[in-house]
């Protein structure tokens, strides 16, 4: 359709539909990534799984997903949405991720050459704008809060820090080892996106934490 000049979706897989597109991917720290999917779940009926959201404490939640086929969403998800395995089952729900799949991925990201950050927000959108508005002139990356349930700006140690305390330190200690991949995924964009911004001259806040 020659009139689509952009597509968004939360569901999009690579690889990219023709050379000419230009990829605007955000990754999310796996584990705030996995708070926000339960609030989400528990307020939208619409999503898949809402009703064990809207029982469940987050805590109950994490401990089903863990558990469940249907819990892949916040299992080393990214890693699974950016590599073959969201394909080698027939549903996504029986994906399994491997090392050569966290490869994949990374491999992905330095080809495209450019990644936003969420909890570097604002710098990545400056990132995008900068990197693809010479190509796009209609371009106006503003940030813009549409769908935000956090009204507190905390640090990302700070946040990690509730949620341990909310969850309890060995189902922590389980998700953080279930999201492996996805954190090193994480680790590897985050080194890809301060480089890029650092060539743009943008400072980028610094999003990674210490898991303790």
């Amino acid at each position: 359709n020659p009139d689509i000049a952009a597509v968004s979706s939360h569901l999009a897989r690579p690889p990219l539909p023709w050379p000419e597109c230009l990829p605007i991917l955000f990754l999310r720290h796996p584990i705030l990534r996995a708070q926000s999917v339960y609030n989400f779940t528990r307020t939208d009926a619409s999503q898949p799984f809402h009703d064990v959201a809207r029982e469940e404490s987050f805590a109950g939640f994490v401990r089903w997903a863990l558990d469940s086929r249907g819990g892949v969403v916040i299992r080393d998800y990214q890693v699974t949405h950016l590599s073959d395995a969201s394909f080698r089952d027939d549903c996504i729900l029986d994906a399994r991720t491997t090392p050569e799949d966290l490869e994949q991925a990374c491999d992905l990201l330095g080809e495209w050459g450019l990644v936003g950050i969420v909890e570097s927000y604002a710098a990545s959108a400056e990132l995008i704008q900068r990197a693809y508005g010479p190509r796009l002139p209609e371009l106006n990356f503003e940030v813009t809060w549409q769908n935000r349930t956090q009204t507190v700006v905390r640090t990302l140690d700070e946040q990690l820090d509730k949620i341990r305390a909310s969850l309890g330190q060995p189902l922590f200690n389980e998700l953080v080892s279930r999201n492996s991949l996805d954190l090193a995924l994480y680790q590897f964009g985050l080194t890809l996106f301060n480089k890029v911004c650092k060539t743009y001259g943008i400072g980028a806040e610094s999003a990674i934490g210490v898991l303790r």
